[in-house]
């Protein structure tokens, strides 16, 4: 998803993926510079190990965020609170998917 990403939003744009498994991390950034590779395309990503639904004490915030996992929805007000004005957050809520 975010090879993707970063492919939609083109040179200019910059995707990060963030994962709570290193080992996932370092299959993802395997499978982008295969990619990379083998497509000559210039993908503008990186990657974080940590966890989406813990604040990021750094105060980024996002135009676009896309939670793979099933957001809890105690936790949706604090991804939603990382989204610039006019951002989108798309994710698995309890039994739904919330798009906003």
């Amino acid at each position: 998803m975010t090879a993707l990403a970063s492919y939609l939003v083109g040179e200019k744009g910059h995707v990060l993926g963030l994962d709570i498994q290193q080992d996932i991390i370092h299959f993802s950034i395997q499978n982008v510079e295969k990619c990379k590779k083998k497509r000559n395309v210039s993908l503008n990503c990186n990657f974080e190990n940590r966890n989406c639904f813990i604040p990021d004490f750094e105060n980024r915030k996002f135009d676009r965020i896309h939670c793979g996992a099933s957001c809890p929805v105690g936790v949706l007000p604090k991804l939603i609170d990382l989204l610039n004005p006019n951002g989108i957050l798309v994710t698995p809520c309890g039994s739904f998917l919330f798009f906003s």
